[in-house]
């Protein structure tokens, strides 16, 4: 009995002792658990934010804090003595709980209200103890603003309005307290403040804004953070523009044939284009595909000639709209003659090691009237030909293969073109040489032959044009291109270097230079020798205030000896385009020839069939605004200039102080310094 006695005395203050001890280590797991829900929720607390949030617990009356204390220490100081739960086991039991907890919308205090029955330990513990500090974090820290979509976008016209809306909204817990706010006049927006979950409608007001883009920022402020949208809006013009392109069409057909061409008509800027497109009555002989529309779109212009007689006809289509009224000059060439067909070269010779391949370029154009269509075709299968087939003018590779030929061997083959008018052929020859066998020497050519490009511009505007360069000998012709550096800001050459032959493309772009005259010449390298071209720009204003005539001259063959009146004389063809780039009709003018060698500039007769003088071609009608008139004839140099080299220019409209011609052709222009055509050398 006494030791029984002796046992009860000692086990009733040690269990009084575990359980103060366990009351204790009960709460101690809890904080350590809040922690841990904390940390892994990247919420790191302060010991004062903890003990701030366990002055919650300090709320409850006595009586509720005996209770639950009393019920929580009595469970879980049983569990632990009796081994059913680690400490560790504990803490990461209810941190689960409590991270749960903070993910929720729903207030941890109603999911309080339920049953205790049946409710695993950890969570018990969780309800009972730790739910007054769970409302405190979520009230404090728990709250997350988020905001979508993401930045809006706005097209307005001057005086428009529209609205768009983004959605404010709460991804943690507890209450989100928020305002919004603009940095710009333009935009409002509505409701500026709220809790938790909302939509928020932004008016964005163009009243009173010029044309132009605009950025504003929306910011959404909060105790969880700041959010913020941009606001991008476009203000554009109330009225729309329109752009017609191709500014002018021309047709070159023969006798009853027809035609198509298409007329772009596009809309700017904002609003709704509504045009209404019609021919004039000179131009009876044009139909359209349709003759009223909406914004953009694309028409058919065709051209008819049956009833026209062989000539030239001109007439205007006419695009009214609301944003203004356009014309297309129309003109139609009737040729008596039908399509001619045209080859160059009529044979192409090939020398190739065997199992080498090579290509060369077969040239087809029109030199009739009319519209020439054709196709090509090889008799051998060593002969491919790309393209097969074209319409008028065009450029086929022809590649030889001298897979399965024998070397030592001369092939022959024949490239025939059938077309809607006469048939023309190419022969093709091709030598296959052992490996290592000397082959002919390369020969540089280029075509056209010389180089010589003209281009005349308007400020801004860019254009091109193609030279070829071919190997007229045997072997491999390497060559390159080289250009001053000076004149790249508006010219390029492209490619500028290959073997053999190549379609090299010329371009100029006037964009950075102001009007006037330009010049640049590149030479073109070889392992065989070398050329050079030339290329002459002229840079004109489009901000004309009368007539403004501009010349070009290009030496169209070789030169003859001829006899007139009595004498002989060089005879070399050429061809001038006078055009007129300014603003008004220039009246009848004339155009004049002279040469400059190393004794002076002289004066040279220009004779055109037709024309009642020698020396000077004129214009038979006034040249109105973007008109240009082309003059083909000879120009005849004196004998005693044969084996030098002169340079040759074309003058527009040179009547003042000229004995031979009245000056009554004298056009007063708005620029009198650009009437001289490029020069261009001539060497007999």
């Amino acid at each position: 009995m006494g030791d029984t006695q002796d046992h009860e005395e000692i086990k009733e203050p040690v269990k009084d002792l575990a359980k103060e001890i366990t009351q204790k280590y009960t709460q101690e797991l809890t904080r350590e658990a809040i922690k841990k829900a904390i940390k892994s929720k990247r919420k790191d607390l302060s010991e004062t934010e903890i003990k701030r949030l366990e002055s919650q617990l300090k709320k409850l009356t006595d009586s509720e804090k005996a209770t639950r204390f009393k019920e929580a220490s009595e469970e879980i100081s049983r569990e632990i003595l009796e081994g059913n739960i680690t400490a560790e086991k504990a803490i990461e039991e209810i941190s689960t709980v409590l991270e749960s907890s903070l993910e929720t919308k729903v207030s941890f205090l109603a999911r309080a209200a339920l049953s205790l029955k049946n409710i695993p330990l950890p969570v018990k513990i969780a309800i009972l103890i730790i739910f007054p500090l769970t409302a405190a974090i979520a009230l404090f820290i728990l709250p997350s603003l988020s905001m979508s979509p993401g930045d809006l976008n706005f097209d307005l016209n001057e005086g428009e309005s529209d609205s768009d809306q983004f959605h404010v909204s709460n991804t943690g817990g507890g209450v989100l307290l928020w305002t919004a706010n603009s940095d710009q006049p333009w935009i409002s927006l509505n409701p500026e403040r709220g809790a938790n979950e909302g939509n928020v409608i932004v008016l964005v007001d163009a009243e009173n804004m010029e044309e132009g883009t605009y950025e504003g920022t929306i910011t959404i402020e909060s105790l969880a953070g700041t959010e913020q949208c941009q606001v991008n809006l476009v203000v554009g013009s109330e009225y729309p523009g329109m752009i017609v392109n191709p500014h002018s069409i021309e047709f070159y057909l023969a006798e009853g044939e027809v035609a198509s061409r298409e007329l772009q008509i596009s809309k700017e800027g904002s609003g709704t284009l509504e045009w209404h497109i019609s021919p004039g009555p000179e131009c009876p002989w044009i139909s359209l595909s349709r003759e009223s529309g909406t914004n953009s779109d694309t028409l058919t212009v065709t051209a008819n000639t049956e009833g026209l007689e062989p000539g030239t006809y001109e007439g205007t289509i006419t695009i009214e709209s609301n944003a203004g009224t356009e014309q297309c000059p129309m003109r139609l060439v009737v040729g008596s003659q039908p399509p001619v067909l045209a080859i160059d070269p009529l044979s192409i010779d090939f020398e190739l090691e065997e199992g080498e391949s090579g290509e060369e370029e077969l040239r087809i154009s029109n030199d009739g009237g009319g519209m020439l269509k054709w196709e090509a075709s090889a008799d051998e299968s060593w002969i491919t030909l790309s393209p097969e087939s074209g319409i008028n003018s065009g450029t086929v590779t022809v590649t030889v293969d001298t897979d399965n030929l024998s070397p030592g061997e001369e092939y022959e083959g024949t490239i025939t073109i059938e077309s809607n008018a006469e048939n023309e052929e190419c022969i093709i020859y091709l030598n296959v040489l052992q490996e290592g066998e000397d082959k002919e020497d390369p020969i540089l050519a280029v075509d056209p032959d010389p180089l010589s490009f003209n281009f005349n511009l308007a400020e801004g505007e860019s254009d091109s044009e193609e030279f070829y360069i071919s190997n007229d000998g045997g072997g491999d012709l390497k060559w390159n291109i080289v250009l001053d550096p000076d004149w790249s800001s508006w010219i390029s050459i492209n490619p500028d270097a290959g073997i053999n032959l190549g379609t090299v493309t010329v371009s100029v772009d006037s964009s950075d230079l102001d009007p006037g005259k330009y010049t640049a010449t590149f030479e073109i390298n070889s392992n065989v020798g070398a050329e050079e071209g030339t290329v002459n720009l002229t840079v004109y204003s489009e901000e004309t205030e009368g007539p403004d005539l501009v010349a070009f001259l290009e030496v169209t063959g070789d030169a003859t000896t001829e006899v007139e009146e009595n004498d002989y004389y060089l005879a070399v063809p050429i061809s001038v385009t006078v055009r007129n780039q300014g603003d008004e009709a220039a009246d009848i003018l004339k155009i004049s020839t002279e040469y400059t060698n190393l004794s002076g500039t002289y004066s040279v007769a220009f004779r055109v069939p037709g024309e009642s003088s020698i020396w000077y071609p004129y214009t038979d009608a006034p040249l109105a605004p973007g008109e240009q008139r082309t003059f083909n004839g000879d120009v005849l140099f004196r004998v005693s200039l044969d084996g030098e080299t002169v340079s040759l220019t074309a003058v527009a409209d040179s009547c003042s102080e000229d004995e031979f011609k009245p000056a009554y052709c004298r056009v007063e222009e708005s620029n009198e310094e650009n009437n001289q055509s490029p020069a261009v050398e001539i060497h007999f």
